[in-house]
């Protein structure tokens, strides 16, 4: 949704296309990690739903459920103190899998050959869970290894990874009772991976799965009969450098985040898709509903923006936007939108390239751009290519009684590919302000009147 008030010649966005351009070359390691060794240290499956995750291991056959503090981040995870134990039906759980509604978690048994229902007594978390004998899928008759399981198709389809034929099986099952389940078919991809390991499907068109053998993460193209699948060609991750013994996998529904677990480091890590333009966040995310971009019109001396706005890097749009209103200068911000999850449309300053908040860049003699940084401590890094006015900045804030923090090299927003400089000058403010500092800035009208009236002293002082 473009709030455009600048009048500018503005293309129509594209519509969302979620996975369709889906892209495991976009894929980064961004560093977050569980180490669940002292717990588990050969975890086999892992899935995140909101603020739970839950992983289950061969070395003491136990689902254990954590919390997260960030939907889809592992990091700072936190044992909720529910468990449940497989031992008495399955010695070595190989995969996990949590139906749509959240109320059957689905175990799949690498000794047994079988899938094992676990009912849950309130949706998502295993506290009162406990497992229906009667609602077993035995599937010996076709795998001969278990080792990897995921619900497709509205939960009508059951997927699983025979680790011994490297093939995928296909049942149709009620998730409500497997137990009638019935065989579908096959499709042998052991030309794609020859150690399979675990399936995730995005949705009825695509899958991932992921390997030992090549140690990587494979796209699938899952539409029409399973004997008809295929490998996405160059659509493919290798994960060596991460953990060189995958065995667990999930992802997020929009396949932006990707979780593995493995047993070379008894650790959990997620894997991003990296936006790194605006063509690539198109196809994941949903103008109007889960961003939009923002313009202001005023004169042009100078422009404000916040290109992670909203959800993204909180309190910095309403700082722009503030300081936009008490100069008149021109604006615009992208603001993300959703309830959670907003980062990943994080696209860095010197790959930005919104169309029209560039255009609003261009028509503009200078620019100030307003961040947001991690800390809870109030300060501000002051950076940017003009020097004069950043010297100015630091010292009027100084005196208004803000603090100022060094500002680190990769944050000095003196890169001419940085979206500040692209004005026609050249010259850039660019305010990186701390977490603790923008929620006071949002929350204390005074402070925020006392922080922009201090930039703007400085411009009008040069």
């Amino acid at each position: 949704m473009l709030n455009n008030s600048l009048g500018l010649n503005l293309s129509k966005k594209a519509k969302n296309k979620y996975v369709a351009n889906f892209d495991l070359d976009e894929l980064y390691n961004a560093g977050d990690v569980l180490d669940i060794s002292t717990v588990e240290n050969t975890p086999r499956a892992v899935v995140i739903r909101g603020l739970k995750m839950w992983f289950v291991g061969s070395q003491n056959a136990i689902i254990y459920e954590y919390h997260l503090t960030v939907s889809g981040r592992v990091r700072d995870a936190i044992y909720s103190g529910n468990s449940l134990d497989c031992s008495s039906f399955e010695s070595n759980p190989s995969s996990l899998t949590l139906s749509r509604c959240g109320m059957y978690m689905l175990v799949g048994g690498f000794t047994s050959d079988s899938v094992h229902t676990i009912e849950l007594a309130t949706a998502n978390t295993l506290d009162g869970a406990s497992r229906n004998a009667s609602k077993t899928l035995d599937i010996s008759a076709k795998v001969a290894g278990c080792q990897g399981i995921s619900l497709s198709n509205g939960d009508l389809k059951l997927n699983i990874i025979d680790a011994t034929t490297d093939s995928i099986y296909r049942y149709t099952v009620d998730v409500t009772d497997i137990s009638s389940g019935t065989y579908e078919g096959v499709k042998d991809i052991s030309s794609i991976e020859s150690a399979p390991q675990d399936i995730y499907f995005l949705n009825d068109e695509k899958a991932i799965i992921i390997g030992t053998e090549t140690d990587s993460i494979n796209a699938l193209d899952v539409r029409g009969d399973i004997s008809n699948w295929s490998k996405i060609t160059g659509n493919d991750y290798n994960i060596s450098t991460v953990e060189n013994t995958p065995r667990g996998l999930w992802a997020n529904n929009n396949g932006t985040r990707i979780a593995i677990c493995g047993s070379e480091t008894g650790e959990i890590k997620t894997l991003n898709i990296e936006y790194s333009n605006y063509r690539i966040l198109q196809g994941y995310e949903v103008d109007g509903v889960d961003y939009q971009i923002n313009t202001q019109s005023g004169t042009s001396a100078y422009c404000a923006i916040a290109i992670h706005g909203g959800g993204i890097e909180r309190g910095s749009q309403e700082t722009q936007e503030a300081f936009q209103t008490l100069t008149g200068y021109q604006g615009a911000s992208f603001e993300g939108l959703k309830s959670s999850g907003n980062f990943v449309m994080h696209i860095t300053s010197v790959k930005f390239d919104v169309p029209d908040v560039v255009e609003v860049v261009r028509n503009s003699d200078r620019c100030v751009s307003f961040h947001g940084v991690s800390g809870d401590e109030l300060f501000t890094h002051v950076g940017g290519s003009y020097d004069s006015l950043r010297s100015a900045t630091e010292t009027e804030l100084v005196s208004a009684g803000f603090t100022i923090s060094e500002v680190p090299e990769y944050l000095d927003g003196k890169s001419r590919e940085n979206i500040a400089n692209k004005c026609v000058l050249g010259e850039s403010l660019q305010l990186e302000i701390s977490k603790g500092q923008r929620d006071l800035l949002r929350t204390s009208a005074s402070v925020m009147t006392a922080f922009i009236t201090a930039v703007k002293n400085a411009i009008d002082g040069l």
